[in-house]
């Protein structure tokens, strides 16, 4: 899950309706899915996690997210984990392998390569402990969010 590959850049082009401007902001794929909707006029639907990115791409002010998320299962390319998920901020990343007594854990300040993996060095210990509990709320959250998402057609 380095950010060679979670990291996407996009581009929106439409001459006269959005300014040019350039967005760092932490933001998910997902994220484009209520944008679009509301380009098109459609309500965006409550059960969503997404978030629009409307106001980035008409040039306001637009703080994103301070946490994004991925999850991957069955990696047997690099890991072999069951189920792995990653949470990031601006400033650090945790990867956590489920039945793993292992993880990653990366400076992106200081470490943007995702070199030196911080997992077990004791002065990092309260970020991992921190991401970790940010990482678990999300999964709780986002289950009980998303729990009547296909409601109409159980």
């Amino acid at each position: 899950m380095y950010d060679l590959i979670t990291r996407i850049p996009l581009t929106v082009w439409a001459p006269g309706r959005f300014p040019a401007k350039t967005v760092d902001s932490l933001c998910q794929q997902m994220d484009l899915g209520p944008t679009i909707l509301e380009l098109a006029g459609i309500e965006v639907p409550p059960t969503l996690e997404a978030i629009s990115m409307l106001d980035a791409l008409e040039g306001a002010d637009w703080n994103g997210r301070n946490f994004v998320f991925a999850e991957q299962i069955k990696d047997g390319i690099l890991t072999g984990c069951e189920f792995m998920t990653m949470v990031r901020n601006k400033a650090w990343k945790l990867v956590h392998f489920l039945d793993e007594p292992y993880g990653q854990l990366f400076d992106m300040l200081k470490d943007p390569n995702e070199v030196n993996n911080l997992w077990s060095d004791p002065d990092a210990a309260n970020m991992k402990q921190e991401l970790l509990s940010v990482l678990r709320e999300w999964r709780i959250r986002s289950g009980i969010h998303t729990a009547d998402w296909s409601q109409d057609w159980r």
